[in-house]
């Protein structure tokens, strides 16, 4: 499951005349209700499930003072919202070694093993809106933009704060989450088209 695509084929297939501007689909993590406006798309995510707020006991690692986590080891979430993720809450968002070998550490364990984890951090900017980033299980990087993880981060925000409506600033641009109906958030934000384009294959 991939919010951010699914929320581009919401975009795509009514302008290919392929279903309507609202319609459903079919993913491995349930099916996905769709629209599609002029400029952006949104889709009702599966609801976000196995919630779990713990301390990694074996987490000894000194970060920067930025990750709060005690003598014994480092508090982190683990929420699943059409993928695992592991959520931390952080003072300020950077990539750079620290964070990836959080993340790192994170992903090789055989906690999450044999389909390991994204990782996704955050940080508080209002009661109303966050700083996220993901580190992606199947890239082993950060990336531009995660939308399963804007939705976890969101969702673990929401928890604490019972805002229905949450903006998530994530490095490619803004991304939106809506738990009016917390067992169907409602991911949005823009989805552009850059190219259309034509394959064939070589004799």
């Amino acid at each position: 499951m991939c919010g951010n695509a699914a929320r581009c084929m919401a975009r795509y297939a009514p302008f290919k005349n392929l279903a309507p501007n609202k319609f459903s689909f079919l993913t491995a993590a349930g099916p996905i209700l769709a629209e599609s406006h002029q400029e952006t798309a949104s889709v009702t995510m599966t609801p976000p499930s196995e919630f779990k707020d713990q301390t990694f006991m074996e987490y000894r690692q000194y970060y920067s003072q930025q990750i709060e986590s005690g003598e014994e080891g480092l508090y982190y979430f683990q929420v699943d919202t059409g993928v695992p993720h592991v959520v931390i809450n952080v003072q300020f968002l950077v990539q750079d070694q620290q964070t990836k070998e959080v993340a790192e550490f994170f992903q090789d364990h055989q906690l999450f093993q044999p389909q390991s984890t994204n990782v996704t951090f955050y940080s508080i900017l209002y009661p109303d809106e966050i700083h996220s980033m993901t580190f992606e299980r199947g890239v082993r990087d950060f990336t531009l933009s995660c939308g399963t993880g804007a939705v976890a981060s969101a969702y673990i925000h929401y928890l604490s704060t019972q805002k229905n409506k949450i903006r998530v600033n994530v490095p490619g641009g803004t991304l939106y989450v809506d738990f009016s109906n917390v067992n169907q958030p409602i991911l949005s934000g823009p989805a552009t088209f850059v190219a259309e384009m034509t394959t064939y294959n070589e004799d």
